[in-house]
């Protein structure tokens, strides 16, 4: 039997890992507008939010406070893997 994997499940593995390793923002973000996408790299998977997409832009809450753009599914889904884990409070 083979096992196929969705985008979606796919990107969310992707996700976890960069929560994991560092590599993402845990802590939930200041000011969360969308719009349309400018060509933007998305912070979780990396790839351009096309003029044709939507992105999610928040200022990241730690002490390099700065501005993260997601795709909207990407975003998504790191608020919710992220509450999995739980959320790091500052300083710790």
């Amino acid at each position: 039997m083979t096992t196929h994997i969705t985008f979606d499940e796919s990107l969310r593995l992707l996700i976890r890992e960069k929560l994991a390793s560092g590599g993402l923002e845990r802590n939930g973000l200041h000011g969360v507008p969308g719009g349309a996408g400018k060509g933007q790299i998305c912070v979780a998977c990396g790839t351009t939010i096309g003029t044709s997409q939507f992105v999610t832009e928040g200022i990241s809450s730690g002490k390099h406070r700065k501005a993260l753009q997601f795709h909207v599914v990407c975003f998504s889904i790191w608020d919710a893997e992220r509450n999995v884990i739980g959320e790091v409070k500052p300083g710790a």
